[in-house]
């Protein structure tokens, strides 16, 4: 039985000004790099979370957290999973297994899970049509069968593609290839973004067959005193306040998820550094669903950090405060998957001239 590969969950960040495409960062192949999908289905948005868990010479090995999307409550039960991916398929398989089984091999030889390969997209660079495998679980369904769709990629263009990377809004250069694909006398369209960068050609989003897949937030793994020192430029500004990316939920719930541990320990040592403020974490949501379930789950997600840095960072409790702000306070459009993706989000804040 088939389970989607995308991990279903919410992320926020840290707020950061945007960047002209020829800043745009390197994204290494590294451990700790934490990408975030998000998967736009039946009127919802569900998000999903890939750990680079260990990258050696021989491969890397990609862990996967999911919750099922009819199972958005807390204290759900998740299974997460990995998949070793060799470095030759990094670098000159042409077959993606976009979805796999729990009960899949850790590794599938020929094919590569979240980019395409390095020969692929230096083909497509070159102009020249290239095939593709292309193995996916399509629809909402958690035990949809994977299939192999085949056909040819041709370059559309090279192009700009918005992803949150440690909060800040980059425009990573991308290219853009589409074909057909077909099993037996079924056939559709795909379209494909990928990251253009040879060493690491990550798939920046696919369309195909009624399912659009975007990648939404990178985070890079970043030394304790890095995050630290972001969270305290925002609380000591003029604003007095500062967006936590690094956090991470299961979707529609206020589940924290353990690779939000690196963020929450930066906010105990941001405090034990200032021992006189007195903070409050505020939750948003994006635009969809109905105001009062987004301003529960808002109110339920700022109360989950509280609670953690808390119970298990030794924050005493009385210096914290949460709220919940549900929709109100967009930070960008509710009609695209990227700025949804923005919308949901952790926020600090102090009460500027009463603290130091």
């Amino acid at each position: 039985m088939l389970r989607l590969m995308w991990a279903l969950l919410g992320v926020a960040t840290f707020v950061a000004a945007e960047t002209t495409a020829d800043e745009s960062p390197t994204i290494a192949l590294e451990r700790g790099l934490n990408i975030t999908v998000a998967i736009h289905q039946g009127g919802v948005d569900y998000e999903g979370l890939r750990t680079f868990d260990v990258v050696a010479s021989d491969g890397v090995t990609i862990g996967f957290s999911w919750s099922e999307p009819e199972m958005n409550a807390d204290n759900i039960d998740r299974d997460p999973t990995t998949r070793f991916v060799r470095r030759e398929d990094l670098v000159d398989a042409n077959r993606i297994n976009a979805t796999f089984s729990r009960n899949d091999p850790p590794s599938f030889p020929g094919s590569t899970a979240i980019q395409t390969s390095t020969a692929v997209l230096k083909a497509l660079e070159a102009d020249t049509s290239v095939a593709i495998v292309f193995g996916v679980a399509l629809g909402t369904a958690a035990f949809t069968p994977r299939k192999f769709y085949r056909g040819t990629l041709r370059k559309v263009d090279a192009t700009q593609f918005p992803v949150l990377v440690n909060g800040t809004r980059v425009h990573l250069p991308a290219l853009h290839a589409t074909g057909t694909l077909t099993l037996g006398t079924t056939s559709s369209e795909a379209q494909f973004w990928w990251l253009r960068q040879a060493d690491n050609p990550l798939t920046l989003r696919w369309q195909f067959g009624g399912d659009d897949v975007q990648v939404v937030r990178i985070d890079t793994p970043e030394p304790q005193d890095a995050l630290e020192d972001r969270a305290a430029a925002g609380l000591e500004s003029d604003a007095c306040r500062a967006e936590l990316h690094g956090v991470y939920f299961d979707t529609g719930s206020a589940t924290l998820l353990e690779a939000s541990d690196a963020a929450l320990e930066s906010v105990a040592a941001l405090l034990r550094d200032h021992p006189d403020w007195r903070v409050t974490i505020e939750g948003h949501t994006d635009g969809i669903g109905t105001d009062a379930s987004n301003q529960d789950l808002s109110e339920r997600r700022a109360a989950a950090v509280r609670k953690a840095l808390i119970d298990r960072f030794g924050v005493e409790d009385g210096r914290l405060t949460s709220v919940g702000y549900g929709e109100k306070l967009p930070r960008e459009t509710n009609d695209t998957l990227e700025g949804r993706a923005r919308n949901r989000r952790v926020e600090l804040s102090r009460e500027c001239g009463k603290q130091s």
